[in-house]
């Protein structure tokens, strides 16, 4: 669980992008990835689960956060 700051920590390679969508499957933030570390602030989101997705060559990851 988090307040709703937390950062994201990975080794770049190309085009990185970056999605926090919440349950209802709507996108909260979308940003291209510049640098290996990303602060990202969902404090002003309503507390609940996102899904935090990045995508880079053409593959995907996606991790939970809970914002509470």
């Amino acid at each position: 669980p988090s307040s709703g700051v937390f950062n994201v920590v990975m080794q770049l390679r190309g085009n990185t992008q970056l999605h926090v969508i919440n349950l209802a499957g709507q996108i909260v933030i979308q940003q291209n990835l510049l640098q290996n570390t990303t602060s990202l602030n969902l404090s002003q989101q309503p507390k609940g689960l996102y899904f935090v997705k990045v995508i880079a060559n053409n593959k995907s990851i996606v991790k939970k956060v809970m914002v509470r």
